[in-house]
């Protein structure tokens, strides 16, 4: 993916933690990224412009990240949803719908390239 392309994606970071969206933010810098406290705000970002792609934490206050996935899945098919969490075991990780998932605590190297084999990976991508 070129340089050009990367700075043109929009992505959203759902994580209850202000530490893990700030890191994260930072990591996709060249992105240009959204980020959302809970299930809620995220929504109503997809609402107002669905991004090129979501990561976002299993474990929310209120609505949980696989009650996130269902409500993008249904609204906006396109968009490619990648899971993180520090709390669950490989046997729920294939329950999942995820386009990816990594597990807390999350290497950035590898969360950057997940994302950017996932967008490759997508209509429109470079692949």
């Amino acid at each position: 993916m070129s340089e050009t392309t990367v700075a043109t994606r929009r992505l959203l970071i759902v994580d209850d933690e202000d530490a893990i969206r700030l890191v994260i933010r930072r990591a996709f810098a060249d992105f240009q990224v959204e980020d959302a406290a809970d299930a809620a705000q995220a929504l109503m970002s997809i609402g107002r412009s669905a991004p090129d792609i979501v990561i976002t934490d299993i474990h929310l206050t209120g609505m949980d990240g696989c009650a996130l996935l269902a409500r993008i899945r249904e609204s906006h098919p396109e968009v490619p949803v990648i899971g993180i969490s520090g709390y669950v075991n490989d046997e729920d990780v294939e329950d999942f719908d995820f386009d990816a998932f990594l597990l807390k605590p999350v290497e950035l190297k590898q969360l950057r390239e997940r994302v950017l084999t996932v967008l490759d990976s997508r209509p429109g991508g470079e692949n």
